[in-house]
């Protein structure tokens, strides 16, 4: 019983460690920027998910393969999207600049004054 109660545990912690990449894209498609993404590090983590994948299947147990999968397909997402913005980010160069360059960015397009704060000021 204690083992089950356990699996189902780490499972549905699992669930929720293979849904915290979706913070990561939502911060990329906020920023139109993967700058501060290493791709290499998800690409190693995704292999990860199908090994894992794959030896839940050897073992036939749900508790492996469910949060697993979900982490795959949710890391797969990830790659995906930092890939999309490397080529099409802001500016369109393809440049690659420091985290601290995005993070600047951030902080310029959070003083700028939007039109509905103008709207306001009036």
């Amino acid at each position: 019983m204690e083992e089950t109660a356990l699996g189902v545990a780490a499972a549905s912690w699992g669930v929720i460690m293979a849904l915290s990449p979706v913070m990561q894209i939502h911060r990329m498609i906020h920023l139109r920027s993967s700058r501060d993404v290493s791709i290499g590090y998800l690409v190693i983590i995704v292999v990860g998910f199908s090994i894992w994948i794959a030896y839940g299947f050897a073992l036939d147990n749900l508790a492996l393969i469910v949060p697993n999968t979900l982490a795959l397909l949710v890391g797969a997402a990830t790659v995906a999207v930092a890939v999309y913005f490397r080529r099409h980010g802001k500016g369109g160069s393809g440049r690659l600049s420091s985290p601290e360059e995005a993070l600047a960015e951030e902080a310029l397009s959070r003083e700028r004054p939007s039109m509905t704060d103008k709207r306001e000021g009036e």
